[in-house]
């Protein structure tokens, strides 16, 4: 839906005739919660917020329905509604069925270790430093490296992941030897997540909020009325519009390539962010030839660079998920051509679950994607204060997951989207530029990032010599 006044073939390049009181740059889950959010707390009407969407289908949502109806989630693939209630909520909201998503962990190797590993009092597990430090201080580097291995997530071996997100990661994620008590709560969409989406975006389109497609925001300057904001169409048009709010719902790599009337400074955040690249990659089949074997229903987590892989029955698919230095080097591998990729891929399936598998080669689909910047957390030792997002500037609002307790989750972005909302008509407290981050279980005042612990500094997460170095 876009109105007359908002239309991108308004005269002389310039969208809009008045300001508009809040623009939302970014159309995926992160903008979309931002406007939802707004209409909710009923800080603006439905007409006065617009969403520029320069990629539409591009956010970290991503479901792709294979031509045999097979459902395969290239992004989010799950989550458990008591740990993201936000999440469940606006499934429920929406009509959303889910399905459970349940399977039973086994690994290539190393079940005694796992269970004793498992069994093992991490209380002391605290302070200031990295998980991997806190872990390889009470272990040796040694039980360790294993440790972390039988999680199935390499990203917290990194030494800037803190020990709050490790000890989540391992007491939460269903794959990991710590959660069993979560481990038959998770659900996923019936229909992927992309669904969601799709949902969201077209009640806000019913509401009468505006949305313009493969428009891509440029700069913003100061003016009377408010911004003026510069956009690029994807027919290489300059238009120009006045918004009185501008709220950025976009990855924080994107920042610095927008001109924006801000001091450099006002980012100096940005070296305080970890990016963590993931890939995943499905084979779907007519039939689940290993129904009833000891493969159906199981996670395997691997010694190998797959990390996780999983024999999804229900849905007729069999797909790894991996991070870090594995998810580069399937990235790499991909590039070298679908012949080389797939013959890896086959072998490094049948020596996780030790044995051939000749019906690996009757796929009917291989289908794959990898996100270069796939998770993005606070590098431990970082402090934040918590009144709901970043201020930038005073009508420059930045929204992001990252600030959250649930970094990575969509339960994070809802969380930041909430409070940004509540707080977008109260004066900017502080100086512009001013770090701010909200926590996961919402509190206006006083929380703290469940991430993060005292102050210390996007860069992309790179492995040292001997540690590689995710979440789903």
């Amino acid at each position: 839906m876009m109105s007359d006044q908002c239309s991108p073939a308004a005269a002389g390049g310039t969208i809009g005739l008045r300001p508009i009181p809040v623009t939302v740059i970014g159309g995926g889950i992160g903008g979309l919660s931002v406007a939802l959010s707004l209409l909710d707390a009923g800080a603006v009407a439905a007409a006065d917020i617009t969403i520029v969407d320069a990629n539409p289908g591009s956010g970290r949502l991503h479901t792709y329905t294979g031509r045999l109806g097979h459902v395969c989630e290239l992004g989010a693939g799950r989550y458990s509604p008591r740990l993201h209630p936000r999440l469940d909520a606006l499934v429920t909201r929406f009509g959303i069925d889910t399905a459970p998503h349940v399977f039973t962990i086994k690994y290539q190797s190393g079940q005694a270790e796992a269970d004793e590993f498992s069994a093992m009092d991490l209380a002391g597990l605290d302070g200031q430093g990295s998980f991997y430090d806190a872990l390889a201080g009470s272990l040796g580097m040694a039980r360790a490296d294993r440790f972390c291995s039988l999680t199935g997530y390499e990203a917290i071996r990194d030494r800037r992941f803190p020990v709050a997100g490790g000890m989540d990661v391992i007491s939460t994620h269903p794959e990991a030897f710590r959660s069993a008590a979560h481990r038959s709560a998770w659900v996923a969409p019936a229909t992927g997540f992309t669904g969601l989406v799709d949902a969201l975006r077209d009640y806000l389109v019913d509401q009468g909020v505006t949305i313009l497609h493969s428009t891509r925001l440029v700069a913003a300057e100061t003016c009377p009325q408010g911004l003026d904001l510069e956009f690029l169409t994807s027919e290489r048009r300059r238009l120009h519009r006045v918004t009185e709010q501008l709220v950025l719902a976009i990855p924080p790599v994107e920042l610095l390539s927008l001109r924006l009337p801000v001091h450099p400074k006002v980012f100096g955040w940005l070296p305080d962010l970890v990016t963590v690249p993931l890939f995943k990659g499905f084979l779907t089949f007519r039939e689940p030839w290993w129904q009833d074997s000891d493969l159906d229903g199981c996670c395997v987590v691997t010694d190998n660079e797959l990390q996780k892989l999983y024999f999804d029955t229900g849905r007729r698919t069999i797909y790894f998920y991996c991070d870090s230095s594995n998810s580069n080097f399937w990235a790499t591998l991909r590039s070298a051509g679908d012949s080389v990729f797939r013959d890896t891929l086959e072998a490094k399936i049948e020596q996780a679950v030790g044995r051939e598998l000749p019906d690996l080669k009757h796929a009917e689909e291989l289908v794959s994607r990898h996100w270069p910047i796939g998770i993005t957390y606070l590098e431990h030792g970082t402090a934040f204060d918590s009144t709901g997002c970043l201020r930038i500037a005073e009508r420059i609002q930045f929204s992001t997951g990252a600030f959250t307790g649930n970094p990575g989750w969509i339960e994070g972005v809802l969380a930041n989207a909430s409070l940004l909302a509540s707080g977008l008509n109260a004066p900017a407290k502080g100086r512009a530029g001013r770090r701010h981050v909200v926590a996961g279980r919402a509190k206006t005042t006083g929380a703290t990032c469940r991430y993060t612990s005292q102050p210390t500094r996007i860069r992309r997460h790179k492995p040292s010599e001997d540690h590689a170095g995710s979440r789903a």
